[in-house]
């Protein structure tokens, strides 16, 4: 970019001076139709008063904001996932997502947790076999171990790996259904038992049967 927009001899451009007032009304009219400003405010130029409803608008977008993360990529699934470590496991646990700090989870309300966190669309469901199913229908889910899928999932951060007794995508829910967030190629982060609670544990350590990237999460 030009160093010559940051000359402060432009300031004596009256052309110069012309673009910059039209945007600084542009401005002061969008803050007035926050009513941020009063009418007689918009005049093109940046004093106190305008630098003040700028600093409240600000402030008002923080708040809105600071109740939840930001940015939806499969590391932030996987350190989220981590931060719940330690945390009791209680089946059937349902939570909103403006609860920053939930005291338990069951393994798919771990995942629909963190998806309605980070405002993922389309939005997560609740119950592992059907968030298998969900990322199925949007193309991201696979329905057998065949060997590199699988392999090229469990290696990234952010994706899932299931666990089920039967065929998720056909009748009711397997007698048996698991659910995982992966954190990195040798480990998950899961709401494993009752026992054990959210505890990271080995890939390894369990027979998986499908796998699946989250729609709408980058990878």
């Amino acid at each position: 970019m030009s160093s010559t927009l940051y000359n402060h001899s432009r300031v004596n451009d009256p052309h110069f001076m012309t673009h910059v007032e039209r945007a600084v009304r542009i401005a002061q009219e969008k803050l007035l139709e926050q009513g941020l400003l009063k009418p007689g405010d918009v005049d093109g130029k940046l004093g106190p008063r305008t630098a003040e409803a700028l600093s409240r608008l600000f402030a008002q977008r923080r708040e809105l904001v600071s109740n939840y993360p930001v940015a939806t990529c499969g590391y932030d699934i996987a350190r989220l996932a981590a931060e719940q470590i330690g945390k009791p496991y209680v089946w059937g646990t349902e939570l909103k997502a403006d609860n920053a700090n939930p005291s338990a989870f069951d393994c798919s309300e771990l995942v629909e947790w963190i998806c309605a966190r980070f405002g993922v669309q389309p939005m997560m469901p609740d119950g592992s076999w059907i968030q298998f199913r969900h990322c199925a229908r949007h193309a991201s889910g696979r329905s057998k171990w065949d060997g590199s899928v699988m392999l090229e999932y469990a290696k990234t951060p952010g994706a899932l790996l299931f666990a089920f007794s039967s065929d998720p995508m056909n009748g009711p829910r397997p007698t048996s259904a698991h659910v995982a967030i992966v954190f990195d190629d040798k480990h998950v982060v899961e709401a494993k038992s009752h026992k054990d609670g959210v505890v990271k544990s080995l890939i390894s350590s369990r027979k998986w049967t499908h796998s699946a990237r989250i729609p709408g999460v980058q990878y």
